[in-house]
C-alpha cells in the first residue's frame, strides 16, 4: 500500500537492467501494465537516448555499490518532464548487490520556476548593460550633435559642406532615437503617475492606428464599459501599444484581423502559480489578437531583448517589444504572450487598478456570490495545469467531471458518458481538431449538450465561418473561479 500510493514513482531492476518490480505510480505515469514492464530494460520501453540516459546511471550505481542523486528526464505524454532520481543497491545476506532500486520524484514545475527567474535575472542583466551603454553613449552623441551644430554655423557659404553636416546630424538624431529607446528599456523609475482611463487613451489612437496598418488588416475594437482605472504615463501607454500593432501588421503581410480588448481581471493565486511573473490583485488587462504568422517557443523567449528582431534587415531595431516590457515592468505590471504558428498571437498587458479617483471614476465593482451547479462537465486542455486546476474548480462547485487532454479523447468519452450536460473545451489544441471543431462535432452527435469555449486568444480570433456563435460565452485564460463559474451557469441557462 505505501509503494502504490506513494507519489514518487518507484521501481528495482537487475543487474542486466530488467524491471523486477515498479509501483502504481510508475504504471500510471506511463500508461504501461505490469506486463508490458517486467522483464524488461529500459531499452524496450523508452526512446534509446532516455534509456541510454538511464543505463548510465544504473551503472554507476553498480560500480560504485553507492547511492546515487541525479536529474533525469523521462516521455509523459507531449512532453518531457523532469525528475531527481535517488538509486541505490540492494544487498543479500552476503552483502553483495543483486538488485537496485530507484525511487524519482517529479521536479518539472520546480523546473518550470527556476527557468523563468532564469529569464527574469536575464532581462534585468540585458537591462543593466544596455542602460549603461545607452546612457554614456548619448552623451557622447550629444557632443557630436553640439559641434556639428557648431561647423555648420561657420560655414553657412558652403551648401556642399553643409549638405554632408545635414546628413551626418540626421544619422546622430537616429542614433539618439535608439538610444533613447534603450534607457526607456532599461529604466526601473517611472514618470509621475496619474490616474489614466485606458479605453479614452485608446479611443484617441484610433485615427492613428487606421494609418499604421495597411487596409487588407481588419482592426476592431471590444472595449469594456465598466473598465477600472490604473495609474501610468499615458503618453508611455499609447507608445507600448503603437509598438504592439505594428509589430501586429507585420505580421500579416497578406492581411488578416487585429482585435483590440479592454476588460477587468483579478488575478488569484492560481494564476500566480501559472505565471511566476504576475503579482495577485486587480488589474486593467489590454489585449491585442492577430491573424498572422505566430511565433515559435524559442522566438517568444528572445522577444523582448533589445536588437532581437525577426523582420528582414533595414526593416526594424529590434527595440519595440523591448520599449513595451520597460514599460509595463516600470508601472507595475506583467505581460503574457499566447502565440501559435500559422494560427496567430495575442499579446496581454495588465496594468495594476488603482481606486484613486478622477472625474468620472468607475466604482470598484461588488463582489459576487459564486455559483455552484450539479450538472455533468467534460473539460478538454492540453495543458495538464490547466486542465486540473478547472477540475478542482468545477468539482468544488458541486459539479460532475470528466477530463480529456485532446479532441479524439473527448469524443471517445462523449460516445460512453452521452448524458454530458457541457463541453467545456479550449480552443487551440495539437490533433488537427480545434475547439470550435470539437463544439460542432458534439453538438451534432448530441443536440442537448451546451458549450463554453476558452482561448488565450480574445474573442473572434480563429474562428471560421458558422462558428462565431461559440465566440459569444468565450472565457479568456487565465480565468478565475468566479469567472468559470459565471460562465458556466450562462452556458447552462441558454442553448449556445
Amino acid at each position: 500500500m505505501i509503494m502504490d500510493h506513494t507519489p514518487a514513482i518507484i521501481y528495482a531492476k537487475d543487474i542486466q537492467g530488467h524491471y523486477l518490480f515498479v509501483n502504481q505510480k510508475f504504471k500510471s505515469f506511463f500508461e504501461l501494465t505490469t506486463e508490458e514492464v517486467i522483464g524488461n530494460t529500459d531499452f524496450d520501453i523508452f526512446p534509446a537516448e532516455i534509456a541510454t540516459a538511464f543505463r548510465k546511471n544504473d551503472q554507476l550505481v553498480w560500480e560504485s555499490g553507492k547511492a546515487l542523486e541525479a536529474e533525469e528526464s523521462a516521455p509523459y505524454k507531449d512532453e518531457i518532464r523532469h525528475y531527481l532520481s535517488v538509486k541505490f543497491p540492494i544487498l543479500d545476506a552476503a552483502g553483495m548487490a543483486y538488485a537496485m532500486c530507484g525511487i524519482s520524484t517529479d521536479i518539472s514545475e520546480h523546473k518550470k520556476q527556476e527557468e523563468q527567474l532564469r529569464r527574469s535575472q536575464k532581462m534585468e542583466a540585458i537591462g543593466q548593460l544596455t542602460g549603461g551603454i545607452a546612457h554614456d553613449f548619448n552623451n557622447q552623441l550629444g557632443v557630436v550633435l553640439g559641434y556639428l551644430d557648431f561647423i555648420n554655423d561657420s560655414v553657412e557659404d558652403d551648401k556642399k559642406l553643409q549638405k554632408w553636416i545635414g546628413t551626418a546630424t540626421k544619422a546622430a538624431l537616429r542614433c539618439t532615437d535608439l538610444t533613447r529607446q534603450l534607457l526607456s528599456f532599461s529604466r526601473t523609475q517611472a514618470n509621475e503617475k496619474t490616474v489614466v482611463d485606458i479605453n479614452s487613451k485608446l479611443e484617441e489612437l484610433k485615427n492613428m492606428l487606421a494609418r499604421s496598418i495597411t487596409p487588407a488588416i481588419v482592426i476592431q475594437y471590444f472595449l469594456a464599459d465598466d473598465l477600472w482605472l490604473t495609474e501610468t504615463d499615458g503618453g508611455e501607454f499609447q507608445d507600448a501599444i503603437l509598438n504592439l500593432v505594428i509589430n501586429a501588421r507585420d505580421a500579416m503581410p497578406n492581411g488578416g484581423k487585429l482585435l483590440i480588448e479592454s476588460s477587468n481581471k483579478t488575478i488569484d493565486s492560481d494564476c500566480t502559480h501559472i505565471n511566476s511573473t504576475a503579482t495577485a490583485g486587480d488589474y486593467v488587462q489590454i489585449m491585442l489578437s492577430d491573424t498572422g504568422m505566430g511565433m515559435d517557443k524559442a522566438t517568444q523567449e528572445r522577444i523582448f531583448e533589445p536588437f532581437y528582431t525577426t523582420k528582414p534587415k533595414g526593416e526594424g531595431t529590434g527595440l519595440g517589444m523591448a520599449m513595451v516590457y520597460g514599460f509595463v515592468k516600470r508601472y507595475g505590471g506583467f505581460f503574457q504572450i499566447y502565440s501559435e504558428v500559422d494560427v496567430g498571437t495575442t499579446m496581454r498587458l495588465y496594468l495594476p487598478r488603482t481606486l484613486s479617483e478622477q472625474e468620472n471614476a468607475v466604482l470598484p465593482e461588488k463582489k459576487g456570490v459564486i455559483p455552484s451547479g450539479s450538472e455533468t462537465v467534460l473539460i478538454v486542455d492540453d495543458e495538464v495545469d490547466l486542465l486540473n486546476l478547472a477540475d478542482t474548480y468545477l468539482s468544488a462547485l458541486g459539479y460532475q467531471t470528466f477530463l480529456a487532454e485532446n479532441a479524439q479523447q473527448a469524443m471517445a468519452i462523449m460516445a460512453k458518458q452521452p448524458n454530458i450536460d457541457v463541453l467545456f473545451s479550449d480552443v487551440v489544441m495539437p490533433g488537427g481538431v480545434n475547439g470550435y471543431e470539437l463544439a460542432e462535432q458534439a453538438i451534432e452527435k448530441y443536440p442537448h449538450i451546451k458549450v463554453l469555449l476558452t482561448s488565450g486568444f480574445t474573442s473572434n480570433t480563429i474562428a471560421q465561418n458558422g462558428q462565431q456563435r461559440f465566440t459569444r460565452q468565450l472565457l479568456t485564460k487565465p480565468y478565475r473561479k468566479i469567472e468559470l463559474a459565471r460562465a458556466l451557469r450562462k452556458v447552462i441557462a441558454k442553448s449556445v
